[in-house]
């Protein structure tokens, strides 16, 4: 099914996807602009879903465990919805992460339902068709959203690449092999041990 959008002769490419991404018919397809290119999302394959919800059980478990003071844990959320966080230059455009993370006391929600601060922490699940576009273009925009953490797991190799913001770049500051135990940021209270991981590595 088509639509038509009505957008002046001088739009920016960013005015002309974010038009696109609004005024789409589909109630199913979720739009998404990293970089320059507007990408329409599809529904997570088994495995990929799967891991999103094994991660969001274990991040969600061992922050609980480790926060004792009211209103100093984390919120996470699953696939949430960015569109209303603003960028360095204070242009919105969709982003959908595969998970993302506020410390409570910064969450909040607006009167369409959407959380418009960015959050401290994201995490993408890496794909052959992914990894490229989430260690490129897609760090660099987190980047101007201002989100100091940015986790990137690969299934495949289990490892979990950790970078944080360092002025204007997400730089590698570690990586962790997911069958040991480690800690990494910005969770350092909690301690990962390889139970946490086993459904995940499990081919979930």
């Amino acid at each position: 099914m088509g639509f038509q959008i009505d957008v002046p002769d001088d739009a920016s490419p960013h005015a002309v996807m974010r038009a696109i991404a609004e005024h789409d018919p589909s109630d199913t397809r979720r739009w998404e602009i990293v970089g320059d290119q507007l990408y329409a999302l599809p529904s997570p394959v088994d495995r990929h879903g799967g891991a999103q919800g094994e991660i969001f059980r274990v991040l969600s478990n061992v922050c609980r465990q480790s926060s004792d003071q009211p209103g100093e844990g984390w919120i996470f959320r699953v696939v949430p919805d960015l569109k209303d966080v603003p960028d360095a230059e204070g242009v919105r455009r969709p982003k959908i992460p595969d998970l993302a993370g506020w410390r409570a006391k910064r969450y909040r929600v607006n009167h369409a339902g959407y959380c418009p601060v960015a959050p401290d922490w994201i995490c993408e699940i890496l794909s052959p068709a992914t990894a490229e576009k989430d260690r490129g273009p897609k760090a660099r925009d987190y980047a101007s959203l201002g989100v100091g953490w940015y986790w990137l797991i690969d299934l495949d190799a289990g490892e979990l690449e950790v970078r944080r913001l360092d002025g204007e770049v997400l730089v590698t500051q570690s990586r962790h092999d997911l069958n040991g135990a480690f800690a990494a940021d910005p969770f350092q209270e909690a301690r990962f041990e390889p139970q946490d991981w086993f459904g995940l590595l499990g081919g979930v």
